[in-house]
């Protein structure tokens, strides 16, 4: 194997932290009471925004990212399964309808995850017409509440099994020449020790320029070249001279919620060889992430190397 090398990383298997969102339009606020199985596995509670509206608009919550400045902020809404795309980039996020939000703040490359709730609460008053005229008069209305109990449920907790429905991102930055020298795995608690081609060891994308039988480290020899996409004639050679690693990712999908990308397909894994450097952009591993099914993603002692 070769040595490894130093570098920077981000591992995202969708990491929350306390909430810092507000929301400075809201009638007023509360605190979830999630589950003590859900606050024993990690989980804190969230706050739940709420917004007064009539019967014709549900979309009116907002909710806002504070000391977001020089960061990144895209949204997700959870749809009782996992974190969808809203479409919303930006501090601040409008038109929201009654559910839970997730703002991804991503500050140079550390991506932090805040929730919220938000409860547009439908309450409203028909008033009988008014004769016109100088007499007395009684006023007679029907208060209508749409919403009187707002449903909150255990959001994706912080220490679950991964799996085949687990968002996963790797993500590298690094100072190399050579780029094609490199390979790069993911390994679970208690693998660190082990090589790859064992569970517990993610081959993200193994060095190109020692790839296969022939390579002088033998540092894969079971993953077929024609994964990568890349020319024949460009298997263990140092084919990329070029330098460098700037937010170069390893991932399920495109981004959350976003489309798949397929571990081992040629048109989603890397070729190493033909990309411009310094390397960049979301990749599949050139084999499966199911080497890790069954690990706990809040377990500690996650790692990644470089070789």
């Amino acid at each position: 194997m070769k040595k490894l090398i130093l570098f920077s990383v981000l591992i995202a298997i969708v990491n929350f932290a306390i909430s810092q969102i507000t929301a400075p339009s809201a009638a007023t606020s509360f605190s979830t009471n999630y589950s003590s199985q859900y606050l024993a596995g990690g989980g804190q509670n969230d706050l739940v925004y709420v917004f007064c509206s009539n019967e014709t608009n549900n979309a009116v919550g907002e909710l806002q990212v504070i000391n977001a400045g020089g960061c990144t902020v895209t949204w997700y809404v959870y749809d009782g399964f996992s974190y969808s795309a809203l479409g919303q980039i930006g501090s601040v996020a409008t038109g929201l309808t009654s559910g839970l939000y997730m703002a991804q703040v991503n500050c140079s490359g550390t991506i932090t995850c805040y929730k919220a709730w938000v409860w547009v609460n439908q309450t409203y008053v028909h008033i009988d017409p008014i004769e016109p005229g100088c007499e007395t008069f009684t006023l007679s209305a029907q208060v209508n509440p749409l919403d009187t109990e707002f449903q909150i449920v255990d959001p994706p907790g912080l220490n679950f099994e991964i799996d085949e429905n687990t968002y996963i991102q790797i993500c590298f930055w690094a100072n190399h020449t050579y780029v094609s020298d490199l390979g790069f795995y993911l390994k679970a608690p208690g693998a660190t020790t082990l090589e790859p081609g064992n569970d517990g060891v993610v081959a993200l994308l193994p060095a190109a320029s020692d790839w296969g039988v022939n390579g002088e480290f033998q540092s894969n020899t079971t993953i077929p070249w024609t994964v990568t996409g890349c020319d024949p004639e460009d298997e263990n050679v140092p084919c990329n001279s070029g330098n460098h690693l700037e937010e170069f990712c390893f991932s399920t999908n495109y981004f959350l919620g976003g489309p798949e990308l397929v571990p081992g397909n040629p048109a989603h894994v890397a070729c190493v060889c033909d990309l411009p450097t310094p390397l960049t952009g979301a990749f599949a591993p050139a084999e499966s992430w199911d080497r890790i099914y069954g690990y706990m993603a809040g377990d500690p002692g996650w790692a990644v190397q470089i070789y």
